[in-house]
């Protein structure tokens, strides 16, 4: 549902979205969930044309999202989202069968096995897959599906806590969950979502979102893209880009007086490729900042630090008691 809405899709009640991945996938055993990793613009040429297919009176709604992602809306009547998805989540195994865990998700079940169909056959007659090979690119083969929902209405955060906001991203997923929310999605030009993102221009749309909202989301997303590549040395280097090109313009608005938290959703290991349990760093300045005696901002250190142990649902308290 965050995919869709970050994607532009308007949702209705009744739609079921998904979230997929090109990939590889040879003599039923997944090589690569992200099929060579192609980029947005390959990604787009791929699906365009499965976009509006008809399965069971049921209409498929495909968009690319970033790089080898996408995301599917399954929009028509009787359906469920009690659904096994194909997505493994690993390599050199077997996708999962595509099966209806519930009763009344049985019709979703066969679209979506059509449509994965559907897919294979485009990709194994599509120009761009020929062209791939020729240049000796691994090529994707199929579609890895992994995530499905369904749209409601949820209180907004402007109602729940009394403050306007607005939000910088960009990745679909991100902006879904801002809108969703009820935030006011920013469109800053450059910020892809990706490793070439903009990050000078996320700090200026920051400059003057500042002046706007009274809350403002800004979300990085390449760091957590590179552990997933286990490029740690890419992820070296992407931090020091947004101590770089974002770290001014967060020094200004401290010393505007505004408050700022700088962490993450989650960890993700550049040794495993995965997303762990462990806690993520936070930091948090301005205001009534407490100092405590902490020098570095690293997993281990901040361990140390004033705050304790923070759950995710407890830092936004924390940042309205201290501004």
């Amino acid at each position: 549902v965050f995919e869709a809405l970050g994607g532009g899709v308007e949702l209705r009640e009744g739609d079921v979205a998904i979230r997929g991945n090109v990939a590889t996938v040879i003599d039923n055993v997944v090589v690569d969930r992200r099929g060579g990793v192609l980029d947005t613009e390959e990604t787009t040429q791929l699906l365009k044309d499965l976009d509006g297919m008809v399965c069971e009176g049921v209409r498929c709604i495909v968009k690319p999202a970033k790089e080898h992602r996408f995301f599917l809306v399954l929009r028509g009547e009787g359906l469920g989202v009690d659904v096994q998805l194909n997505d493994p989540h690993a390599v050199n195994v077997a996708p999962h069968p595509i099966v209806a865990l519930g009763k009344g998700s049985e019709k979703t079940a066969r679209v979506l096995n059509t449509f994965v169909k559907a897919v294979e056959q485009h990709f194994s007659t599509h120009p761009l897959i020929k062209e791939l090979k020729d240049k000796g690119r691994r090529y994707p083969t199929t579609v890895l599906l992994r995530g499905i929902g369904r749209w409601k209405p949820v209180q907004s955060f402007s109602d729940r806590f009394g403050l306007s906001a607005g939000a910088i991203a960009g990745g679909n997923l991100y902006k879904g969950v801002a809108k969703l929310f009820g935030m006011e999605v920013l469109n800053v030009k450059g910020a892809t979502g990706t490793q070439n993102t903009s990050l000078f221009a996320k700090a200026e749309a920051l400059r003057h979102a500042v002046k706007r909202f009274d809350f403002v989301f800004l979300h990085v997303k390449a760091t957590d893209t590179l552990a997933h590549r286990k490029d740690r040395e890419g992820k070296r280097q992407f931090l020091e880009r947004i101590d770089k090109e974002l770290g001014e313009a967060l020094v200004e608005v401290v010393n505007e007086g505004h408050t700022v938290a700088i962490t993450g959703d989650h960890t993700t290991s550049s040794l495993t490729g995965e997303h762990t349990g462990l806690p993520c760093p936070v930091l948090i300045a301005g205001g009534g900042v407490r100092q405590d005696s902490v020098k570095r901002f690293d997993e281990v250190s901040v361990g140390k630090g004033a705050l304790g142990l923070l759950r995710g649902n407890e830092l936004i308290h924390v940042l309205l008691d201290v501004a």
